[in-house]
């Protein structure tokens, strides 16, 4: 059994033992695809055009013809079966819209929306370096009918942010409980060497259901840069108020800082005088002694 199939097996088992949620989060390995190619993904493409262009509805003849019935159950079952093998090759997980949004109430609401809000959030272990020269990696969302909703091509940022729009061409609460969507991850060995070795990718992926869950978490975002607006409003105000209380200790202390500092200066300056006049004293009285040692001796 390969990863991809465990990841897919363990994912399905998750879901089936949960409650409708709006947001799903969970960390994935996504190992190289063992074919290394993407071949699978081409022949998808040429048989939509094939099918959609038998059912394109010009002909409504040839539609009740039952040969042409056959041929497009053909094409169908065939489609689906290269599905599958697309699905097992890479690793890929698929979410039910009925799990994770009310399917009850499409289409009993006027202004229910058409689509449903898909906001996807893949982050990459901290050490995600690609080396584009043998390998690359492809982010590939498909709907019920295998239909490309959103893709991405080589990969190289360690975050990604994606939107997607799944369509709702019928309201009403049957279809939305049959849709469902793959999310793809397309490892790819790009070198073809024998020496090339590819390596696993680790993610988190963390998916939003709908405008109500987009919106809570804009509630939460704007709940939580309120707080912190309110943290810096109590933070400014305590360092006012400590401004405040520091100007008033100093207006309360400058008369004395200043008297002691008016005493210092005159201690000093009484100090540098009474120095300064035994500097002189002390010079007078040796210019004194040298002259009447020099008179003394009859040398002036």
């Amino acid at each position: 059994m390969t990863a991809a199939v465990r990841t897919l097996l363990l994912a399905l088992v998750f879901f089936f033992c949960m409650d409708s949620i709006l947001a799903v989060k969970l960390g994935m390995q996504i190992p190289p695809n063992p074919n290394g190619d993407n071949d699978l993904l081409t022949d998808i493409y040429l048989l939509h055009h094939e099918i959609y262009g038998m059912d394109d509805g010009s002909n409504n003849h040839q539609r009740e013809d039952l040969a042409f019935q056959k041929k497009l159950e053909r094409l169908n079952a065939k489609l689906q079966k290269i599905v599958t093998n697309y699905l097992i090759s890479n690793s890929c997980l698929r979410y039910y819209l009925s799990d994770h949004i009310n399917c009850s109430q499409i289409g009993t609401d006027p202004q229910t929306s058409e689509s449903v809000m898909l906001a996807f959030k893949f982050d990459f272990s901290s050490d995600y370096q690609i080396d584009s020269r043998i390998q690359k990696l492809n982010l590939n969302v498909l709907d019920k009918n295998a239909n490309t909703l959103r893709r991405i091509n080589s990969i190289n940022q360690e975050s990604l942010r994606v939107l997607v729009d799944y369509p709702l061409t019928e309201k009403t609460p049957e279809f939305c409980n049959e849709q469902y969507f793959d999310v793809c991850f397309e490892n790819l060995k790009h070198d073809k060497s024998w020496s090339s070795r590819p390596s696993t990718v680790e993610a988190m992926m963390e998916i939003e259901f709908g405008v109500e869950a987009l919106s809570e978490r804009y509630k939460q975002s704007t709940q939580l840069i309120d707080d912190i607006a309110h943290r810096l409003e109590k933070v400014g105000e305590e360092l006012d108020a400590v401004v405040f209380q520091l100007q008033r200790n100093l207006e309360t202390s400058e008369p004395a800082l200043r008297n002691k500092n008016e005493d210092t200066l005159d201690k000093y300056m009484r100090l540098f005088i009474l120095t300064f006049m035994i500097y002189l004293i002390a010079n007078f009285g040796q210019m004194l002694w040298l002259y009447k040692y020099l008179k003394n001796h009859g040398l002036l």
